[in-house]
């Protein structure tokens, strides 16, 4: 198989749509690869090396330092589909005990945080409805004054401000209007995305993990601003 039909085939297999699976770089093909790279916080450029490490190989880019343990387990996570990955996903869910159930039918963005967080810091205490997205705006300390820093959870409304859905997430960095989320149930996968800096709750940090200050983290603004995360 040459090298542009094994990214097809994987661009499909992870829930893309490049088009025919013909081998040949066509606009779809190139569409799709770009929508792969924003979603996976991949720089713009095309077919590279990066993308075939990502894409093809299943080993996604390294993630950021940080000392976020959380963080960095939520990363090598990216890509993960509620469908298409549907028994590796429930199987990481369930990893700290609890879960929310099936990925495909529910929504998972609270069960991912807290399965990451659980798993690094099982001292924590958790939210008393960790898969409500909202019941994380009493999780841990407040920073939301101070400012984020890479592994911050990301609490914010969704529909409109008074509803009580919500999506939840951690900070990975931003751009002058928007946040870059690393989260679950996020165009239905584990995967970055940017959210309105209007539609944040709050913004909080591990009791049990010293917060170091406020450490914002410019990321690339391609690829469209998320308004209704599933």
């Amino acid at each position: 198989m040459n090298t542009i039909l094994a990214i097809q085939s994987a661009l499909v297999g992870a829930g893309y749509n490049p088009g025919p699976e013909d081998g040949i770089i066509g606009r779809l093909t190139l569409k799709a690869v770009d929508q792969y790279r924003s979603q996976m916080g991949l720089p713009p450029g095309g077919i590279d090396q990066a993308l075939i490490d990502s894409l093809i190989l299943s080993n996604p880019p390294a993630p950021p330092a940080s000392e976020a343990a959380w963080f960095s387990m939520a990363w090598r996570n990216l890509g993960q589909h509620e469908a298409i990955h549907n028994q590796k996903l429930s199987r990481f869910l369930r990893f700290d005990g609890n879960t929310l159930g099936d990925p495909s039918q529910q929504p998972w963005c609270g069960d991912f945080v807290e399965t990451c967080l659980a798993i690094a810091l099982p001292d924590e205490t958790m939210p008393i409805s960790p898969y409500a997205a909202q019941s994380w705006t009493r999780f841990g300390i407040d920073i939301t004054e101070t400012g984020p820093r890479l592994g911050a959870v990301m609490v914010f409304w969704r529909g409109s401000p008074s509803s009580w859905k919500g999506h939840v997430g951690f900070y990975n960095g931003e751009t002058d209007d928007s946040y870059s989320i690393l989260g679950g149930n996020q165009s239905n996968r584990v995967s970055i995305t940017r959210i309105k800096k209007e539609r944040l709750l709050s913004i909080r940090w591990p009791e049990s993990f010293p917060y170091a200050g406020a450490a914002p983290r410019t990321v690339v603004t391609s690829g469209e601003i998320s308004t209704n995360e599933a």
